[in-house]
């Protein structure tokens, strides 16, 4: 925030009551929790991605595949369990 901003609330506070001040201070810490949840579901997200690229980069032959795609589902399944998901691996056949 700049100089001339955080002067301007400075400002505009003292010319609140208590009780508006407290209602704003608890709006803020409401807001601080909704974002600390979403950073921590994030994070879950992060880290269940992280998980499947290991699994990938684990691969040493195409039968390793379903290993990938197991540990994928089972990341979906861990961080929405709301989602259902499907997983088709077809094998090419030759002409």
């Amino acid at each position: 925030m700049g100089k001339k901003r955080l002067e301007e609330a400075c400002v505009n506070d003292e010319r609140k009551t208590k009780k508006e001040l407290i209602a704003e201070v608890e709006a803020q810490r409401h807001d601080n929790d909704a974002l600390r949840g979403e950073v921590g579901e994030l994070r879950q997200h992060i880290d269940a991605v992280g998980r499947v690229q290991m699994a990938a980069m684990s691969m040493r032959s195409s039968d390793d595949l379903i290993k990938v795609v197991a540990t994928q589902y089972e990341e979906l399944k861990a961080v929405d369990s709301t989602s259902k998901c499907t997983f088709s691996v077809r094998e090419k056949t030759k002409a």
